[in-house]
């Protein structure tokens, strides 16, 4: 069992135990975005990187803001070239209180040719507010992905994202008794500028289209991130 399995498996664990703790909450944070590589992993190989970014807030009305500034970090493995996993953590810096989250991203790619590739991305993850776990989502999304020059790459693509507290019925601020879920569109734009072969700047646009259908409301999200990248090549 090599390294990154390890360390999965201890993340896996990590999750699991904290599913079992509850509190309130008002709003949470996620990230979107991808921060892809401009080619994919190679078996065995491992990809690091860490990005500032504006994460969505779940519930805007609650905590009076469309998005919270906050950074991010993964660790990226390469299991095959058609199919790599990625776990991702990220911290909001904004409010006087932690809010952060987590998820396992896997990267199903199908090859055209040497340049261009779709992937198509599962993710699983958990919103957390003072280190309990207050929601839990899904999405997947599909990506087309070329190069643009020697050195560069752009990506694009669209997917489906859906977000619950839990899944019984509460009542909301309108007096409905609803269940405490929302759901969303994704839309996905990134650049890649590789500084070496190992070495990259990762800048993503991520629009939203948000649903929240606890509280009855729709938003429309943007959701920039920038960061660096470093891939350990075989």
């Amino acid at each position: 069992m090599n390294m990154f399995t390890v360390n999965l498996v201890r993340l896996s664990a990590i999750m699991a135990i904290l599913l079992t703790m509850q509190s309130c909450s008002k709003s949470l944070v996620y990230s979107p975005a991808l921060n892809l590589p401009s080619k994919p992993l190679k078996q065995n190989e491992t990809d690091i990187h860490a990005a500032v970014e504006l994460f969505p807030e779940t519930r805007p009305s609650a905590n009076g803001s469309l998005t919270s500034k906050g950074i991010s970090a993964s660790l990226g493995y390469g299991f095959t070239e058609k199919f790599s996993m990625t776990g991702r953590i990220w911290f909001a810096l904004q409010s006087g209180i932690l809010r952060s989250g987590m998820s396992i991203n896997g990267h199903f790619i199908r090859k055209i040719d040497d340049d261009q590739r779709i992937i198509i991305l599962p993710r699983l993850g958990v919103a957390l507010e003072q280190n309990t776990i207050q929601g839990y989502g899904v999405s997947v999304s599909s990506v087309y992905s070329s190069k643009f020059t020697e050195k560069t790459a752009i990506y694009g693509g669209a997917g489906l994202l859906w977000g619950f507290h839990h899944l019984e019925q509460e009542v909301n601020a309108l007096g409905m008794s609803k269940t405490p879920m929302g759901f969303g569109l994704l839309m996905h734009t990134g650049f890649i500028w590789d500084l070496t072969p190992s070495i990259r700047v990762n800048m993503e646009i991520n629009p939203i289209y948000q649903i929240n259908a606890f509280d009855n409301s729709q938003q429309f999200i943007v959701s920039p991130s920038l960061g660096f990248g470093y891939t350990f090549h075989k």
